[in-house]
């Protein structure tokens, strides 16, 4: 019996629904075995918190099983193409590599003035116990990043350009906008209709909702990446020059001081960041107008 592509033509609804099934079990299986590694090495009475190069091995087995590994699985069960359906082909021209990175940059000041606006929002009174929920899941996340991000010199910091940046810029786009925009593109023909709703859920799914309009905007931006190019290996390269960019200036001291790169901006310093916010964006739709010409010319 031939099981790739055993279940192609099947429905949207049961693909997402698989896809769900997918991600839990993957989540599941990569939770329990990365446990059970964890406390076989150091015993089950130790702490995470003390093994942050442990941590980071965890993180990666958690992507692994919960985001690529489901793609992986959805493509070739429901797909006789699984690369087609993923979108998984080369890259065409070079330069436009040049030209998303460029485009990235440009998009900094903006996410960091949307990051600091975001994070001042406050609920009404009566929904209180929901503003509460949502601080302390800030906090864990804002924790747990710090603790993979932690230890100086070369070895953590490689090790978290690859599990941070690399991994994660992999197998998040591998799900959100290889699987996930494949899937919901069966609803809808309209592509920003799509784009956006994959934006919105992978922003919810990261549990950060002071950071949520910015990481909506980056991802709409990296489905737009895959529009233009039909190859999932662009957005990948957006994606990982932006958790790069994090790792680096977080494992910095001396970066660490500038706001406009760590996007930790203060209410007095808001203000001086809205002019190289509007430049900046200027620079950043020019820069993907001219990606989108080549990219639609090279098709």
């Amino acid at each position: 019996m031939k099981i790739n592509g055993y279940f192609a033509g099947q429905s949207a609804v049961v693909q997402f629904f698989a896809l769900l099934l997918f991600i839990l079990g993957g989540n599941l299986i990569s939770s329990v075995l990365g446990l059970t590694l964890f406390y076989s090495i150091h015993g089950t009475q130790a702490s995470m918190e003390q093994y942050p190069d442990m941590l980071r091995l965890l993180q990666f087995i958690s992507a692994i099983g919960t985001f690529l590994v489901p793609s992986l699985a959805l493509a070739w069960l429901f797909s006789r193409q699984p690369k087609d359906y993923l979108q998984i082909r080369k890259i065409k021209e070079g330069q436009t590599v040049a030209w998303v990175l460029l485009s990235m940059v440009c998009i900094v000041p903006l996410i960091n003035l949307l990051t600091y606006w975001n994070g001042s929002l406050s609920l009404p009174e009566w929904a209180a116990p929901v503003e509460a929920w949502m601080r302390q899941q800030e906090d864990t996340m804002q924790h747990f990043t710090e603790l993979l991000i932690y230890g100086g010199g070369f070895s953590p910091l490689l090790s978290n350009l690859i599990v941070v940046a690399l991994t994660a810029a992999v197998t998040e786009e591998f799900l959100f906008r290889g699987a996930l925009q494949r899937i919901i593109g069966q609803w809808t023909a309209n592509p920003h209709v799509v784009i956006w709703i994959a934006a919105i859920i992978f922003s919810a799914f990261h549990l950060q909702f002071y950071g949520f309009i910015p990481r909506m905007l980056l991802g709409a931006y990296f489905g737009y990446l895959l529009l233009w190019s039909r190859s999932i290996w662009l957005p990948v390269c957006a994606h990982f020059f932006n958790n790069a960019l994090s790792v680096i200036v977080m494992s910095n001291v001396s970066l660490k001081e500038y706001e406009l790169l760590t996007g930790e901006v203060s209410e007095a310093t808001a203000g001086a960041l809205v002019l190289p916010a509007i430049i900046g964006t200027v620079a950043f739709l020019l820069v993907a107008w001219k990606l989108r010409k080549e990219l639609s010319a090279g098709l």
